[in-house]
């Protein structure tokens, strides 16, 4: 048997560094451990070198030294436990953690898989995991055997569904976790050339299915001329493939030629070829479909890009202004960032408050300027004017205010003669308990008194509606002259000229909050020019081909629907390669499955 055939690459982002330990092989033992940097991230100083390391690289390393120390014929899943558990009770003793402010509930002590397998003097290999490390054994008649089965929450997960799946791992070692190691043996075919190995799921996860993975390794064996080249291409190919630390220890059993090796693989890389072929055949088609996909979808982008070109200051400005249809501002707000939509939002309920508050502003301004000219000017208006009829309404409503006061000094006497007399009657009638016709021509006189109030009231009221009137039409002569000089005062409002007449304190102050809120609009016209930009910006910036479609001409439009068909037909096929690439490898699978669950022990 061949051993020593290892290597270990921890990358991470492109860098030499990660959480699996160097895996451990010796004579007829080989095992890895993968340290889970997501749930060991925290940090422990050695008490005795002072160095800082992760917690899951701590868990990893322990837990491989810690296999060591059991002689190869007590090895079992309970030996393996017992060792490990020692050994990450002691290495906390060795370490202090370093405190970082960062916690969770998620952060394990010393997190880690294990995957070993161990081959006794029978050729029996015993397989002992826990985690999603696996134990291998590959033979050039049954092909690549997954031994191990991965810990999985969803337990109904296979190696070919869970790399479309990614399931979640049901349990890994830890010091702050229960654990079990699982176990299972695979009898290796007597005096036939087979390679033995564990490996931490970088190595097998990035590949499409376990078949290409089998693939992978029966193409690097057909290409090199010696072991070492092999295990040297492998390493580097693995770590260009894998976005993962990887790390793979391997035995080789049998034939100690490589040539051999070669040729005894050959026909099961004959078999398996064809079957990948008929699949690569499919995904040749894929690429080239995919290929047209792309030259349709830069077609309907550039069209876009052409129409928005055009057509985006007129959209933007629309849109700005909220003067589309709302559904279809509801649409182009879906599109824009939410970011953006918000802004313009805010800003469109901004300009509803300031051109409502400008407008009643406005409105109340004229009039008062207005009126304070009409009221200024009446002795010097032409009589046939319309604004000469304001004079002779203000002196209507004068003579009005002037009946209404001396109307409500006459009910008020009246109201209290008529007071004293009926309180007089009513104390003689109750207090005299006297019935006397003398007292019937005096109450009769009260009546007449009230009814005559009564009258004063009723014309009052005429008076009422009569001062209405007047004042509607003092309101509407007012409005008309406001109209007549909105010129003029808007001159002054929005250029800052000088009024042609003296204003009074009221309307200088209206003046001066008017002249706010021109400010406020002004300020918000600089925001609207701003947002609309960073609109044009992204609509030119974007292949949203949706917006184009809406103000496209004719001509364009045929294009549109053109280019659209043709996407919506390669899709089609694209849907058909891809479903057909899928049928084949579940068929491969299954091929794969029966292997796999015929030698599987739990």
């Amino acid at each position: 048997m061949k051993t020593g055939c290892v290597f270990n690459e921890k990358l991470s982002r492109g860098k030499m560094h990660g959480e699996d330990a160097y895996p451990y092989v010796k004579d007829n033992i080989v095992a890895v451990a993968d340290g889970l940097g997501g749930r060991g991230p925290e940090q422990y100083r050695d008490i005795v070198t002072g160095k800082i390391y992760t917690s899951a690289y701590i868990g990893a390393n322990t837990v491989l030294e810690s296999i060591q120390s059991i002689p190869a014929e007590e090895l079992n899943a309970e030996t393996l436990r017992t060792a490990i558990q020692n050994g990450l009770n002691t290495a906390k003793s060795k370490y202090e953690k370093v405190h970082t402010g960062i916690s969770s509930s998620m952060f394990k002590t010393f997190p880690t898989t294990l995957a070993l397998g161990y081959i006794d003097n029978m050729d029996l290999l015993h397989a002992y995991w826990c985690g999603d490390s696996r134990v291998y054994v590959w033979e050039s008649e049954r092909g690549l055997l997954q031994i191990s089965k991965d810990d999985l929450e969803d337990e109904a997960l296979n190696p070919f569904t869970n790399i479309a799946e990614g399931g979640q791992m049901s349990q890994f070692i830890s010091l702050s976790t229960n654990y079990s190691i699982n176990e299972a043996s695979y009898q290796i075919g007597k005096e036939k050339n087979a390679l033995i190995f564990a490996a931490s799921d970088g190595v097998f996860d990035f590949f499409q299915s376990p078949m290409h993975f089998e693939m992978f390794l029966l193409e690097l064996l057909q290409k090199n001329e010696s072991f070492d080249a092999f295990i040297t291409e492998l390493q580097s190919s693995l770590v260009r493939i894998s976005g993962d630390d990887v790390s793979m220890g391997m035995l080789f059993k049998g034939s100690s030629t490589y040539n051999c090796w070669k040729f005894d693989f050959k026909k099961r890389m004959d078999v398996l070829k064809n079957e990948m072929d008929e699949i690569e055949k499919n995904k040749e088609l894929l690429i080239e479909n995919d290929r047209k996909i792309s030259v349709i979808n830069q077609k309907i982008s550039e069209l876009s890009k052409e129409i928005l070109s055009r057509e985006s200051a007129e959209i933007v400005n629309k849109l700005v202004d909220a003067k589309f249809p709302e559904e279809i501002v509801k649409e182009f707000i879906r599109l824009i960032p939410k970011e953006l939509a918000q802004e313009m939002s805010e800003y469109q309920e901004e300009v509803k408050k300031n051109v409502a508050m400008l407008k009643e502003m406005e409105k109340i301004l004229l009039m008062k300027l207005a009126k304070e000219y009409l009221q200024r000017e009446q002795t010097h208006l032409w009589i046939w004017t319309n604004e000469y009829k304001y004079k002779e309404l203000i002196n209507e409503r004068e003579l009005i205010k002037n009946t209404f006061d001396e109307l409500a000094k006459r009910i008020k006497k009246l109201g209290n003669v008529m007071m004293e007399n009926t309180n007089a009657v009513a104390e003689k009638l109750i207090h005299e308990n006297v019935v006397d016709e003398e007292y019937f021509p005096e109450a009769k006189k009260i009546m007449g008194e009230i009814l005559s109030i009564m009258q004063q009231v009723e014309n009052q009221g005429k008076l009422v509606k009569r001062k209405e009137r007047c004042e509607y039409s003092i309101d509407k002569i007012c409005e008309i002259t406001a109209e007549k000089y909105q010129k003029l005062y808007k001159e002054f409002i929005w250029e800052d000229k000088e009024l042609p007449f003296s204003i009074n304190s009221e309307i200088r102050d209206l003046l001066e909050a008017f002249r706010h809120s021109k400010t406020e609009k002004i300020t918000l016209m600089g925001k609207r020019e701003e947002l609309k930009k960073r609109i044009q910006d992204h609509l030119l910036n974007s292949n949203i081909y949706e917006i184009a479609e809406k103000f496209c001409r004719e001509e364009e439009m045929l294009k549109f629907a053109e280019l659209k068909k043709c996407e919506c037909e390669y899709l089609q096929q694209q849907s058909i390669y891809e479903k057909e690439i899928q049928s084949k490898l579940e068929n491969m699978w299954n091929v794969y499955r029966k292997s796999y669950e015929s030698y599987l022990v739990a």
